[in-house]
């Protein structure tokens, strides 16, 4: 490999930061939708709705994606991705029915995402073979890391314009930068090996020996395996995530001004959580590092549910980011690991789906939770059973990988 193509995969790599960075704005969502609720006069489980709604949708885009990265590649993929997602942040600034609010955030945004989340999770893992957890990891860890720049400009915009401007304005920024980043995409030729890992050597052959197409992986039962644990543990992450705000005030009584700078915290833990746990995972394995997250997402969910005043459920915060970021940067290469790379693009969209029944399953159990007792707490209780179900499949798919010697790395 030339010095050019080295330096063009890190250009690459980059550009996909970027593109990620930008999906990533949807963690800040706790920041404006107490603003969109009142500014419309609208019911905020009805604005949590198009939240839900959007991570549901994104998730089954994501499998239109990988087929269209499959076939075309990245550039023109994420040229429509930046148009869709910054166009439905846009948007959203002009509507005024609840109707359109989920037609522009809910389906034009969760297109968007869709398009480019999991294509540049798959094209960055494609350039990094040999060093596929960093990769991921670092592709995941733009989106935990962008609601710590998106939350305080948010609440900046918010205290000097109306919420439909605020919304506007971040709209046109991810436009702009996601469609200067996607002219900058490439996919590797297939076959294709980074310098100092020969053609057949272990960085271009981690799963090559099982690249399943999609429709071979339904026949295959890891595939309901990961698909179940990966929704497992997703609910607790995206619980916090959807309900931030509202759960600091009831459970630490922080303030409007201190829930921007804890959507920053759990930023700040989620973007570690994604590049330690992806970097782990490299060095210990996969299904060791997802079980270490997992666990400690079991004990930090209970923790929460008993925590009393600022430091403690911080703490738990901050315990379950980064755990919830070790799920979404390692997964990925769970994927790969058990069905290849070749297919990667539209295999790991169809596991992704669990992201957005998660999404619907988080959210909207700690609302029901919340407006029938009062308290979320018996909320991070069911969504800790989640995490330890999770935890257990985990373990059933290690220890048939590890009897049938079908992952490699695993001996």
């Amino acid at each position: 490999m030339t010095m050019t193509k080295q330096k063009n995969r890190r250009m690459i790599l980059g550009a996909l930061f970027v593109n990620a960075f930008c999906c990533g704005g949807v963690y800040a969502w706790s920041v404006f939708s107490g603003s969109l609720a009142e500014y419309r006069n609208w019911d905020y489980g009805q604005v949590t709705l198009a939240y839900s709604l959007m991570s549901l949708m994104l998730s089954f885009f994501g499998i239109a994606g990988g087929k269209i990265l499959d076939r075309f590649g990245p550039k023109k993929l994420m040229l429509a991705a930046s148009v869709m997602w910054g166009g439905g942040w846009f948007l959203t600034g002009c509507v005024g029915q609840l109707w359109q609010l989920y037609l522009v955030f809910g389906i034009m945004a969760a297109v968007g995402s869709g398009l480019a989340y999991n294509p540049s999770i798959t094209t960055a893992v494609r350039w990094y073979p040999d060093k596929k957890g960093f990769a991921s990891g670092l592709i995941t860890g733009a989106t935990g890391l962008s609601s710590l720049v998106v939350a305080p400009v948010a609440n900046m915009l918010l205290e000097r314009y109306n919420v439909s401007v605020a919304f506007r304005i971040v709209g046109a920024a991810f436009l702009l930068l996601m469609f200067c980043a996607s002219l900058l995409t490439d996919t590797p030729e297939p076959g294709w090996v980074p310098g100092g890992c020969e053609a057949g050597g272990k960085a271009s052959n981690a799963g090559a020996a099982n690249d399943l197409t999609w429709k071979e992986m339904f026949g295959d039962r890891r595939f309901y395996l990961i698909w179940l644990a990966f929704l497992g543990g997703c609910v607790s992450g995206l619980m916090l995530i959807g309900h931030a705000s509202t759960i600091g005030k009831e459970v630490a009584g922080i303030s409007s001004g201190e829930a921007a700078l804890l959507v920053g915290i759990m930023a700040v833990a989620n973007f570690l959580g994604r590049m330690l746990m992806g970097g782990l995972s490299d060095k210990i394995g996969r299904y060791q590092t997802i079980l270490i997250s997992l666990a400690a997402s079991t004990v930090g969910m209970v923790v929460l549910s008993r925590a009393k005043g600022f430091f403690i459920f911080v703490t738990a915060l901050i315990l379950l980011c980064v755990c919830f970021g070790g799920v979404l940067s390692v997964f990925p290469n769970i994927v790969s690991e058990n069905f290849g790379l070749k297919n990667m693009g539209i295999n790991y969209g169809i596991v992704f789906t669990a992201y957005g029944i998660a999404a619907l399953i988080g959210p909207m159990t700690a609302s029901a939770v919340k407006d029938a007792s009062g308290s979320y707490n018996m909320a991070f209780i069911i969504a800790g059973v989640f995490a330890a179900a999770a935890f257990i499949l985990v373990y059933v798919i290690y220890c048939m990988s590890k009897k049938n010697k079908e992952i490699p790395g695993m001996d």
